[in-house]
């Protein structure tokens, strides 16, 4: 932040990716005996990157912001399974399909050990990880795992709501590939 300061700036205003290389820079240093928050800011920072398309320094960041949080809290805390959702995206990204897929089934399996699963991020873990499937070529395992997920998201969620018909279109594109497409009609319309 101090690179807006005019004093530091000299008159400059700097870009996002300026205050963003300027703020990892001082992580290490600030934030060594306080992991959750560092690991927060990691968070912050490293969707940033990926948002504004450097895929690359979004999955360094997101990746040790989901090592702190494992450390500090464990697998299941729901914080760390947003976190290895969001890094499984970036992977997914870019084509780093079977890392995608690690943290997706480690994710889900610590959102289902929870002694309350939350219903929504088992849903979305679900259907990550079916499109994450099917992106690998593998249909067959991604249908039954599509079907879970918009089971679950029609358990909380009425017809026609933006969750349920993004999973419904992307199951009905599935089965349409397959040649299914009598499967695939009800979903896509």
């Amino acid at each position: 932040m101090a690179a807006v300061d005019p004093a530091e700036s000299q008159g400059a205003e700097p870009t996002i990716r300026e205050l963003l290389d300027s703020a990892v820079g001082t992580i290490d240093e600030e934030f060594t005996d306080q992991p959750l928050a560092e690991a927060r800011l990691r968070q912050v920072i490293g969707s940033t990157y990926y948002y504004l398309g450097d895929n690359q320094t979004g999955r360094e960041q997101l990746d040790r912001s989901v090592r702190l949080t494992r450390e500090a809290i464990g697998a299941d805390n729901p914080d760390c399974i947003e976190r290895a959702r969001m890094l499984a995206a970036v992977h997914w990204n870019r084509n780093e399909l079977q890392r995608a897929e690690q943290l997706l089934r480690e994710a889900l399996e610590a959102s289902l050990s929870t002694p309350v699963p939350n219903e929504e991020t088992t849903a979305d873990l679900t259907s990550a990880l079916a499109t994450v499937l099917s992106s690998s070529g593998r249909d067959s395992q991604a249908a039954p795992l599509y079907r879970e997920a918009i089971d679950r998201y029609r358990a909380m969620h009425p017809e026609g709501h933006p969750v349920l018909g993004r999973t419904m279109s992307g199951t009905g594109t599935l089965w349409t590939k397959q040649g299914s497409p009598s499967e695939a009609e009800p979903l896509v319309h």
